[in-house]
């Protein structure tokens, strides 16, 4: 086989860990790929167990089934011809599975079956054989004898002459099932015997006898097929024979020497990965005897002598450094086929292409750690003439005029992988770019096992090389993992938490260094997990790395709430140690405070949920934040007001709380007051969000900052207050931002203000005369800069020329166009002089088809003009004008406006109509600084 292998890469080592690994074997004694490989497969030979993948026998005694049938009774034995007739015409024709199918072809199966609820087994001792026929078979498939077998009645069968089921593999038709049962009634016929394959060995068993029930019993994945039957009928009960105890690890006996050899096979190899330069093999793949659904691959489903194998290798890898995994393999050869086929198999003439996948790798519990890693090198597979064999399957097609003939053959195969640890990251390494590795749920499963084992050495070594693996691979997005896999990747890039966790389980300092020294952009949960490590660890020492990990976080909140993270991480991890030390409470708390300070100073933007962190800080932590610290911050950011409104109106519930001096908390809400009001603004600013369907003209992806909650409960708290001087300035400067803001506050912000102003009246009626001022001013600005005059109407159909000012018929459609009374026109000309017309009122509003029915016509047809589309477009936001206004409070409208003036703004009475003749006065906005604001969502 001629695969091309990828440059090998060689691990990474140095004197000290090679001195380490406690041999002082010369190079020269270190065995070679074909040595290991021999080694190993002669090591792996010599184990023995007992069993087989095929069984048979007859069952003992004077037995009977009761077989009954309804419509027809119970079935005597031996089976009579005139009730196998009855029989064959209760019964429905015998499917197979076909992939993912269930068909009916009696090419490949000519069999008669009932389900399990068509007959009834009415001798009460039935079960009792069955179960005992079941241990006999479980031990004479190899099964150990602590695993709990059983078997399910499946369907009785019933085989007539010339039928038969062609060669196939049974697929596991419930959970746990690992084999089959059929016994065979007493009943006389000919042929029919039972071919079993598996291995190149082979096995055919006779079930006709006429007083005597007999049993037959394979594993699933064993080849096998019925041959037809000659003469007579064959009646057999079939059964799925399942494994009920899954979690047990099944268990065999080995000779000292045999043990002995295997583990100076893999010692030898280990040792060989420790030594720089050393060509050695990366990994060895060894075949297992049976095949495995994705479902059953696990060690504890391994069956016979495949389980004593991988027992004994998982003993000795452990020792010896080797990784220890199964999976599934997928081989794949293409090329020019013959028309003539052998056993329904094509041969190939001439091989085109192949591939060797290892389509799933798993840990031995059944967990996916890898998917679609390909082999370069069939070398790496022990066995000689691994797929030297008929393939499972293939795909056929056959000449097609310009092309020969060309199959595809499948090989699938079950296997254990072999890697040293050493090297492991090497054998991986063309699957972490595409995210092919299910790394997360590996450190997680590893790193739970270290904690609850830590005399395992092997699996602390085994965490340790996979985190600093991860460690050495360049941190990857997710759109460039997703990139190199040509789609969405099958698992999540390496969780940062996972790894700082490994490095606490491990008590592994040095490792929580450097993967700090990887992390980059970082969530905020990673921030917890450093706060564990410091516990755990000198929390001081890699303080500098910390700090300036925080810095890169990007938002002051977020800055705040990774601080958080790292105490609430530190002081649960504290709480869980004995004894625990308290002292370290004051040093985070130091921390802590500097972080804080550190962030208020490089803070270079804000927004309003800022103010309650900030608020909650200074309560909590004055230390951190003070009061005073409040102000100087307001004063920086000045123009914010949503975020200034916000934090004066936190401070007021601290106070309102008791969870702060009164008498500071009153100086610092003037003092805010003293910043916010002269400097007052209905800011808005581009959204990154789509506008809504139906959104007032010119507020596309734009949002107003201030929130109308926030303002009315500041407004009601200065009212409240015995100095108000700051009133006046903020009412003042609501009505002046009316008529400057962008249209998009009238509807986000004001509207929802003034509702909250109407809803106050009954609780505040002194508020009312401010009140009113301010509703006023905002309806009227509303009305006069959103709705606007009503533009002029007009019946004039007077458009614009078209025409080239060249042709005649060009003359005759600018005629047309001009002429105010004329809406459609006929043009009958020809069709290139149609097309040119055609050309010419192209992305204009008037209509052009050709009309067909006489002499063939241009018909043009005017458009709507652009006074009727202004006009229309007024009468759309009078409809939204009228429908906001109207959903405010009507009562208290009535009473701040008075039944006049509200009658006149629910009918927009401030509009008139502009003159035919001038023009529209346009609505300047004014232009605003730029705002000290993120995004707020």
């Amino acid at each position: 086989m001629e695969l091309v292998r990828p440059t090998p890469v060689s691990p990474s080592s140095d004197e000290d860990e090679v001195a380490s690994s406690g041999t002082d074997t010369e190079v020269d004694d270190i065995p070679g790929l074909d040595d290991i490989k021999s080694s190993l497969d002669q090591a792996l030979s010599q184990l023995k167990t007992f069993g087989s993948f095929a069984t048979s026998g007859r069952i003992s005694g004077d037995i009977s089934t009761g077989l009954s049938i309804p419509g027809i009774g119970r079935v005597a034995f031996p089976l009579i011809e005139y009730q196998a007739k009855q029989l064959v015409q209760a019964c429905h024709q015998a499917p197979f599975g076909k992939g993912s199918q269930t068909i009916v072809d009696q090419d490949i199966r000519n069999t008669w079956e009932l389900n399990p609820d068509q007959f009834e087994l009415l001798n009460p001792t039935w079960p009792a054989i069955i179960d005992a026929l079941t241990k006999t078979i479980s031990k004479e498939l190899g099964c150990a004898p602590e695993v709990s077998v059983k078997a399910n009645l499946y369907k009785l069968l019933l085989y007539d002459e010339g039928a038969f089921f062609k060669r196939h593999k049974d697929t596991e038709k419930e959970p746990g099932m690992f084999a089959t049962l059929v016994v065979c009634l007493p009943s006389e016929f000919e042929g029919g015997a039972v071919v079993t394959k598996h291995c190149g060995r082979t096995k055919v068993f006779e079930c006709n006898s006429s007083f005597h029930h007999s049993y037959v019993s394979w594993y699933a994945d064993v080849t096998h097929e019925v041959q037809p039957i000659t003469s007579g009928y064959r009646i057999a009960l079939v059964y799925n024979v399942v494994n009920n105890s899954p979690g047990h690890h099944q268990s065999a006996t080995l000779a000292i020497e045999q043990k002995y050899q295997l583990s100076n096979t893999l010692s030898g190899w280990n040792r060989a990965a420790s030594i720089p330069g050393m060509e050695f093999p990366e990994a060895l793949i060894y075949q297992l005897d049976h095949q495995y659904t994705n479902d059953h691959l696990k060690f504890q489903a391994l069956k016979g002598l495949d389980r004593v194998k991988a027992e004994y290798l998982r003993e000795t890898c452990e020792n010896a450094d080797i990784c220890f995994y199964l999976a599934s393999m997928e081989y794949r050869k293409e090329g020019s086929a013959e028309d003539d086929s052998f056993d329904g198999i094509h041969p190939l003439d001439d091989m085109l292409e192949e591939q060797i996948t290892l389509t799933r790798i798993i840990d031995l519990d059944g967990n996916i750690l890898a998917l679609d890693l390909e082999l370069y090198d069939e070398d790496l597979i022990v066995q000689e003439g691994a797929f030297e064999r008929d393939p499972d399957h293939e795909d056929y097609e056959g000449y097609t005029g310009n092309a020969g003939a060309t199959a595809t053959h499948w090989f699938h195969d079950t296997v254990m992988v072999l890697i040293p640890l050493r090297s492991r990251e090497v054998f991986f390494k063309d699957l972490w770019p595409q995210g092919q590795v299910n790394i997360n749920e590996w450190m997680r499963r590893l790193t739970q096992f270290v904690q609850s084992n830590p005399s395992s050495e092997f699996s602390q070594k085994d965490l340790i090389e996979l985190s600093s693996s991860l460690v050495r691979q360049k941190p990857m997005t997710t759109q460039e993992r997703n990139r190199n896999f040509l789609g969405k990747a099958p698992f999540e890039a390496s969780s940062p938490e996972l790894r700082i966790s490994a490095s606490v389980v491990l008590k592994d300092q040095q490792l929580f260094k450097e993967i700090l020294s990887t992390l980059s952009a970082t969530s905020l949960p990673v921030f917890r997990e450093i706060g564990t490590a410091m516990a755990h660890f000198d929390p001081l020492t890699d303080s500098a790395a910390i700090n300036a990990l925080l810095k890169r976080v990007p938002t002051f909140h977020d800055q705040i709430q990774a601080v958080e993270n790292v105490k609430r991480g530190f002081k649960l991890a504290l709480e869980e140690q004995s004894p625990r030390n308290d002292a370290l409470l004051a040093d985070i708390q130091v921390w802590s405070q500097s972080r804080i300070k550190d962030a208020l100073k490089t803070i270079d933007s804000v927004v309003p949920n800022d103010s309650y962190r900030l608020a909650t800080l200074a309560l909590q932590d004055p230390e951190s934040v003070s009061l005073s610290s409040l102000v100087s911050l307001a004063e920086r950011f000045e123009s914010n007001s949503a975020f200034l409104v916000a934090l004066a109106n936190n401070i007021l519930v601290a106070k309102q709380q008791k969870a702060v001096d009164q008498l500071q908390a009153d100086i610092t809400f003037k003092a805010l007051l003293d910043v916010l009001a002269p400097n007052f603004r209905v800011e808005c600013r581009k959204s990154a969000k789509r506008s809504e369907p139906g959104a007032q003209q010119g507020t596309d992806a734009v949002e107003c900052l201030l929130v109308a909650e926030h303002v009315d409960q500041l407004l009601h708290h200065i009212v409240n207050d015995t100095d108000s001087t700051h009133l006046g300035t903020i009412t003042g400067r609501l009505k002046s931002e009316a008529e400057v803001c962008d249209l998009i506050a009238f509807e986000t912000f004001y509207f929802p203000l003034l509702a909250k102003f109407l809803g106050r009246l009954k609780e505040s009626p002194d508020r009312g005369p401010t009140d009113r001022q301010i509703i006023l001013k905002v309806l009227e600005s509303y009305i006069q800069r959103y709705v606007q005059p009503e533009p002029p109407q007009t019946g004039d159909m007077t458009r614009s020329k078209r025409g080239c000012g060249r042709c005649a018929d060009c003359t005759a459609l600018d005629t047309f166009l001009l002429d105010p009374g004329l809406k459609t026109w006929r043009f009958p000309i020809s069709s290139s002089r149609r097309a040119h017309l055609h050309q010419r009122l192209e992305r204009t509003s008037n209509s052009h088809v050709t009309d067909h029915s006489r002499l063939e016509a241009l018909v043009v047809t005017k458009g709507v003009s652009a006074v009727t589309v202004k006009h229309d477009e007024w009468k759309k936001r009078c409809k939204i004008a009228r429908t906001l206004i109207r959903g405010l409070d009507r009562d208290g409208l009535r009473l701040l406006l008075g039944q006049e003036g509200y009658e006149n703004i629910t009918q927009l009475g401030t509009t008139q109509k502009a003159s035919t003749t001038r023009p529209m006065p346009q609505v300047n906005q004014r232009q605003r600084p730029p705002v000290d604001v993120i995004d707020l969502t």
